[in-house]
């Protein structure tokens, strides 16, 4: 390993450090502001939904960005075929959770998830189609970019959450939360 290839590790090593920082920074002042403008309900409502999202993106992910990550060499015919396996899977995990939406509706005895489940899935969808891109940018060692997009969707998420639960949409502003920084960042990758 060269000389440059370690100096650029440690300074993304270095960015991601502080990217992380500014996350969790954003998540904390979310939270903060969040729950001063919406009910306990409404982040209950969420959170319904949250620990079968975060199972979707486990089934999404199926490891293969971690093992494209890790490869010594990955052909643009590898990068391609892992990401379309990649949209696939987060295609079928965010349908599987769509179409669970009418047993959650019944096991929650809550009518409001009908809408509430298809949307937070696609935020499966849309990370899933965005893993292989983030793997890219780290392969190529563009920290600079995945911190920036990082930060940058969380920024315009809070902003479009605050905006949403300032104008009365509930438990919407948090789903939009969501939405917002898995696009945003999806978009701020891909260019």
């Amino acid at each position: 390993m060269s000389r440059s290839t370690l100096t650029a590790g440690a300074r993304g090593s270095g960015l991601t450090v502080l990217g992380g920082i500014a996350t969790m920074g954003l998540q904390f002042i979310s939270v903060a502001a969040l729950s001063r403008l919406l009910t306990p309900e409404d982040f209950g409502l969420v959170a319904m939904v949250g620990g079968f999202v975060a199972l979707g993106n486990l089934l999404r992910d199926f490891g293969m960005p971690m093992a494209a990550l890790q490869a010594k060499s990955l052909t643009h015919q590898q990068a391609s075929t892992l990401f379309w396996v990649n949209a696939s899977l987060a295609s079928a995990a965010a349908l599987l959770l769509t179409l669970s939406t009418p047993l959650l509706v019944i096991l929650y005895s809550e009518s409001r998830l009908a809408a509430l489940v298809p949307t937070m899935a696609s935020v499966i969808l849309v990370t899933g189609i965005g893993a292989q891109i983030q793997v890219d940018l780290a392969r190529r060692m563009k920290f600079k970019a995945l911190v920036a997009s990082d930060v940058a969707a969380q920024i315009l998420a809070l902003a479009a959450a605050i905006g949403l639960a300032l104008q009365g949409a509930g438990y919407w502003a948090l789903v939009a939360q969501a939405l917002v920084t898995a696009v945003s960042a999806l978009i701020f990758r891909m260019f």
